[in-house]
């Protein structure tokens, strides 16, 4: 991100504050329940000052053993508020946790298509897992810390006044020196850190694909470059660290030379003004808080890491969550005033996955309730982009696409979706049983509805031979099943939710022949009173359709029936001697 267009530090904590808004009662006590614990500690060196200065001094063994009673209980009291608050702040950063991955999961999901075509998995997968824990780290182990060790530290100061302010004087001295040096490295661990969440976005994107990939890797030999590509991945990541460790490598020694410089100072002071000036339980009393006023300040500079971490991980997460919608329900969405028919029409469309190259010109066509019509063309014509337009997976970039007669950007996304099923040529399924995979977890889906699917498509019989029938679980991404089995799944998955209009996209491209006639057997009732698109490659499969389209490069060049397109001398007839040419 350009440094001019970066957020300041205080401006991405505002992304924080409105999930820390919704615990303000714990926050409230786990502050209240740190500040008691401060105030606890903090009397423990006057307490000192007294038993040396007055008991030991004054030979009074009650008085001392009075004052090592309160000692005790002020030991005690302030471990147990110290405890209190810690419970508080970590269960507050496990709830943010929790409400900030959802919330960045929501918005992942409303992300049109577009976003995922130019951004990595890992990339996405890393927001959802490392930004978002960064944070949480932050808000667990620094954001209330850092509050109570600046309280502490300025309550220290306070205190250390009223024990001696000459000695006081003294040690404030070395704390512009503490505020050089955390000025100094800021930069150079804020940058680092940067590097550091974008090389493991990279390192889980090399990831996602060496795993996806395996068989792919392991039958093309390629191990070696793929552990070379994570090797390179991989050294970035250790070379954005090393910025980080080289940092704080050279600013913890200089914590620890001021803080020991204070002690000099506080005991070259003692030694000029040692006497009436300075009592011997002042000197231990200023040595405790000197501790005690440099340890949040320590604590600070490791919490520094924290927070930086956690400010290079909002910025990221901001940028994700400004990510623009523009796939999303209109102001004022409209209905069709009728039972759902499925009319398509494409008025003068085009379109284009990246700019100046586009894949639709100008197209315009229409289906008719009920009608079935398929889309066939080379390679590269646009016959897949109609399945990404109709149920408005992207916008098109001129003309119009509209179902039932309202355009798509005008119907609600939720009522658009519901009367339509795609089934692509890639089947995804999830982990889950076989009878999930078709329902897909929708629960108002019954069981007895899933076997009719199951039935309707011709899926029954390889689901009953599983080992656990329809609660056999499938495995990621179906690995269990074959390729025309996860198909007919996915046919089932269509049938289920009785949609007005299906698409099937090359949806038996990848079938052997064999289950491609299963499928045959159970098209026509899976059509039957449906509006369809065939998206067809093999054009064996579409002599059933009542109409053919056929693209070239983005353009209606054919339309007409089976018959009639092999009667004309055109594309048409070209793509299927081809392939008659190709199985003969």
């Amino acid at each position: 991100m350009d440094e001019k267009k970066r957020k300041p530090d205080l401006g991405l904590l505002r992304l924080v504050a409105p999930y820390l808004r919704a615990h303000k009662p714990l926050i409230a006590v786990s502050v209240f329940a740190l500040l008691a614990g401060h105030f606890f500690s903090l009397s423990l060196p006057f307490l000192t000052r007294h038993a040396v200065d007055v008991d030991i001094k004054g030979g009074d063994p009650a008085g001392l053993g009075r004052t090592a009673f309160l000692f005790g209980g002020a030991l005690l009291l302030g471990f147990a508020f110290t405890a209190g608050s810690n419970l508080g702040v970590s269960y507050l950063g496990q709830r943010l946790l929790y409400a900030l991955r959802l919330d960045v999961l929501r918005k992942v999901f409303r992300l049109p298509s577009g976003y995922f075509d130019r951004t990595s998995t890992g990339t996405v997968l890393t927001h959802l897992t490392n930004d978002v824990e960064a944070v949480r780290q932050f808000v667990s182990e620094g954001l209330v810390t850092v509050a109570g060790d600046l309280i502490l530290a300025a309550f220290v100061f306070a205190a250390m006044f009223a024990v001696n302010w000459r000695l006081a004087l003294a040690t404030a001295v070395s704390v512009p020196l503490f505020l050089l040096a955390t000025a100094l490295f800021r930069k150079a661990i804020r940058t680092g850190f940067r590097r550091v969440r974008a090389a493991n976005s990279e390192i889980n994107t090399a990831l996602v694909e060496s795993l996806g990939g395996h068989s792919v890797i392991s039958l093309f030999r390629h191990r070696t470059p793929a552990i070379r590509h994570f090797d390179g991945r991989n050294r970035e990541y250790l070379d954005a660290y090393r910025q980080v460790v080289d940092a704080y490598a050279a600013y913890f020694p200089v914590i620890e030379v001021v803080t020991h410089l204070s002690l000099a100072l506080v005991l070259a002071v003692a030694h000029f003004r040692m006497g009436a000036a300075v009592k011997p339980g002042e000197v231990f009393a200023l040595f405790a808080l000197i501790n005690m006023f440099f340890r949040p300040l320590r604590d600070l500079a490791e919490n520094f890491n924290t927070f930086q971490s956690a400010l290079a991980a909002l910025e990221r997460i901001d940028r994700l969550m400004g990510e623009p919608e523009p796939i999303a329900d209109p102001p004022r969405p409209r209905l069709p005033g009728r039972a759902p028919g499925g009319e398509i029409r494409f008025e003068r469309v085009s379109f284009s996955y990246l700019p100046g190259k586009p894949v639709l010109r100008d197209l315009s066509f229409s289906v008719r309730p009920g009608e079935k019509v398929a889309v066939v063309g080379a390679t590269g014509a646009g016959k897949s982009t109609l399945a990404h337009l109709v149920p408005r997976l992207y916008d098109v970039d001129a003309g119009s696409v509209s179902v039932d007669g309202i355009d798509v950007r005008e119907w609600p996304l939720a009522g658009l979706r519901e009367r339509l099923a795609v089934v692509p040529q890639n089947v995804f399924l999830f982990t889950g049983s076989a009878a999930d995979n078709i329902r897909l977890f929708a629960p108002e889906v019954g069981r007895q509805a899933v076997v009719e699917a199951a039935r309707a498509v011709n899926a029954h019989g390889f689901i009953e031979r599983l080992p656990k029938g329809y609660d056999e679980n499938v495995l990621e991404e179906g690995m269990s099943l074959s390729t025309g089995q996860k198909q007919l799944l996915a046919f089932a998955r269509a049938f289920v939710a009785k949609p007005s209009l299906l698409i099937l996209d090359e949806a038996t491209a990848s079938i052997d022949s064999e289950t491609e006639a299963l499928i045959e057997k159970s098209l026509d009732r899976l059509l039957e009173g449906r509006t369809a698109i065939l998206i067809a490659h093999r054009l064996s499969t579409i002599r059933r359709v009542d109409r053919i389209l056929v693209l070239h490069q983005g353009r209606l060049v054919q339309e007409g029936s089976h018959e009639v397109l092999l009667k004309q001398d055109g594309l048409y007839r070209q793509l299927y001697e081809m392939q008659a040419l190709a199985l003969a």
